[in-house]
This record gives structure tokens, sequence and C-alpha cells, in this order.
């Protein structure tokens, strides 16, 4: 556990003392804080539209109305495909650096186990994945000032978020560990990560067992329900399943590497 930390404490200082991340950062908060704007935009005009219509059941249909389901949900998907599009980027110097500048013999011959690696590696990978994730709060802290937000909903939410986060940085250091240029490394987690995303799509076309088990690897099949505010047992073992694998392809990477030194 202490090589562990020792190796988190390593990528995280690296993390910071760089643009990276502060990049990454500012990169995720503008395009999420661009979709919130622009829900709240969507929301009053339509607000506004049913109030200004003569319609009995606009009215009714008016109060009706929930803040969070016009607001948050589309908040949360759009920022789901954010991390789709960051994560490789955040991920992708971990292993391909060492590579490219020679440390990864020192790292592999050094009395610390390939567990603590992977894990001190993707730890901070999702620290700073976390930090992106707890300063987005101030968008539902803006809509709690100002509306009415029930709790369940946004919580749940942003559970599934931080679950697809790690399944996300799993994948992106299983790749980076593929290639010595940084580049080819994104490149790759974003073709796996999208390979999962729009599979999902196929099971609509197709019928059968083969659109049942299509459906069950989508990763966004299964964010569905943490969107409405219900958490299923079923759903945390697939994205932790998906994060053990990728955090298995990883080790069994860096053993192949080894052997090749």
């Amino acid at each position: 556990m202490r090589n562990t930390w020792s190796i988190f404490k390593k990528e995280m200082s690296l993390f910071f003392t760089s643009p990276i991340a502060y990049m990454i950062i500012a990169v995720y908060l503008i395009l999420t804080g661009y979709f919130f704007y622009m829900g709240i935009v969507s929301f009053a005009n339509y607000v506004n539209y049913m109030k200004t219509s003569a319609n009995p059941q606009a009215m009714e249909q008016l109060s009706k109305i929930n803040i969070a389901d016009a607001v948050l949900r589309p908040l949360v998907y759009n920022a789901s495909v954010v991390i789709l599009l960051i994560m490789p980027l955040l991920t992708m110097r971990l292993y391909s650096e060492e590579f490219k500048t020679g440390t990864i013999e020192l790292l592999l011959t050094s009395p610390v186990s390939h567990i603590s690696i992977v894990l001190g590696k993707f730890f901070a990978s999702v620290g700073v994945f976390a930090l992106m994730l707890a300063l987005t709060f101030t968008y539902p802290a803006i809509l709690y000032v100002y509306g009415n937000v029930e709790t369940g909903p946004l919580f749940t939410s942003y559970f599934g978020l931080f679950l697809i986060g790690m399944a996300f940085a799993a994948v992106g250091n299983f790749t980076s560990t593929l290639s010595k240029n940084q580049v080819v490394s994104a490149v790759l987690g974003f073709g796996v990560l999208l390979l999962f995303w729009v599979i999902g799509w196929a099971s609509y076309s197709a019928e059968g067992v083969l659109g049942e088990f299509l459906k069950s690897i989508s990763i966004m099949e299964h964010f569905e329900t943490f969107a409405k505010g219900v958490i299923d047992s079923k759903d945390m073992i697939y994205y932790l399943s998906f994060t053990f694998i990728g955090l298995f392809l990883t080790s069994l990477s860096l053993e192949s590497t080894k052997w090749r030194l």
C-alpha cells in the first residue's frame, strides 16, 4: 500500500506541475458550463412560452415541470460525452511518457510490484477526474438556490458519472501501455471507448439475443438508471467489471513489457 501511495503522489505531482491537468480541467468546465447555460436558457424560454400560451393545459403542464429533468439530466448526459473525449487525453502520458524517456525500465525493475504501479497511476487519474467532477457541483448548487432540485437523481447521476470516469480511466491506462507515443495512446483509448459507446446504437437494430447482448455491454445503457435517480447493482457491477478488466489488461501489458526488457 505504501508503494501505491508513493506512485500516486508522484503522478499527482506530475499532473499539476505541468499544464496538462489544468488545461483538461479548464476544457471540461468550459464545455459543461456551456451545456449548463444552454440548458438554463432553453428551460427559461420554454417556461416563458408556456406562460404566454392561452392554452389552459399548458399552465397545468408547466406546474409539473421538474428543473432537474429539464436541466440536470441533459447536463449529465452531455458531461458523459465530454468525459469520453477528455479521459484519453488525461491518461495518455501515464505510461507512454515512461516508455519514451526510458524510465519504464527503472520502474519495472524497482522493488515495486506491478499492482502498486497500476493502482497508483490509476488512482492518480481518477483523483484528477474526481476533482473535475467536484468542481461542477456549482451548477446544481445554483439551481438549488433558485429552484427546487431533487437530491436523489442529482447524487445518483454524479455517482454514475464517477463510475463512468473510473471505467474510462482504466481503459486509458491500458492503452497508454501500448505505445510510447502519447497521441497514439489517446487515439487508441478514444477508439475503444467510442466502440463501447456506439455499440448501444447497434442494439436497437439487432433482434433477439444479439440485441440484448449488445445492449448489455453498451456503456451508456447502464447509465440510464443512474440519471433517473436509481442505483441498480447490475449497472454498478458492469462499471466495476469494466474497470477491473481495464486494470487487469494494464497489468498484463506491463508484465509482457518486463519480459521484453
